[in-house]
């Protein structure tokens, strides 16, 4: 296993970080047009309904579709979307499996992870392992091994794993 020092791994999360926020999300495709950057959104409640409004100011962002255990939360942020003039996010709600479908069907280029605590890591690394970046509400993981995994899997992927977390990044808390 290769080591990585604590530097390493700030100065990687700092430039994944960076890299994530540079908005509006556009990038260059081979043919050098725009692309529109496709979102999947796993966990419609409180947060996942901010990061729903802040996504939808962003040009060149597409929310594409939305996972949900309670489909109520679902629709309501699809409606957000439909609000806002862009298209309605297909809906996933079934079961609490149901996010591994989103992943397998949609081609998306970032998920955005704001469900509850012990999932964080599972859906990340399925998403990292389909080529999707993933965008993780706090805490990314519970364990230190679940930490490794992320870390170990966004090597393994070239994938950036980003945790959603500002506080942290404020000048007297990096002090």
């Amino acid at each position: 296993m290769k080591k990585v020092s604590r530097r390493r791994f700030i100065e990687n999360g700092t430039v994944a970080t960076l890299g994530l926020s540079v908005l509006p999300l556009t990038v260059q495709a081979k043919n050098n047009l725009q692309k529109t950057v496709k979102i999947g959104m796993i966990g419609t409640g409180n947060r996942g309904t901010g990061h729903t409004k802040t996504i939808l100011t962003i040009e060149g962002a597409e929310i594409v579709a939305l996972c949900d255990l309670s489909r109520s939360k679902a629709e309501s942020a699809a409606d957000l979307c439909q609000k806002a003039g862009k298209s309605r996010p297909k809906i996933y709600c079934k079961d609490e499996n149901t996010w591994k479908e989103l992943l397998d069907n949609e081609k998306l280029d970032l998920v955005i992870i704001s469900t509850y605590w012990e999932s964080h890591t599972p859906i990340a690394l399925y998403a990292m392992k389909n080529g999707i970046h993933p965008g993780i509400e706090v805490p990314a993981s519970l364990t230190i091994n679940d930490t490794w995994q992320l870390v170990e899997t966004s090597e393994k992927t070239g994938i950036p794993c980003m945790m959603m977390e500002n506080w942290s990044f404020r000048k007297d808390n990096l002090a």
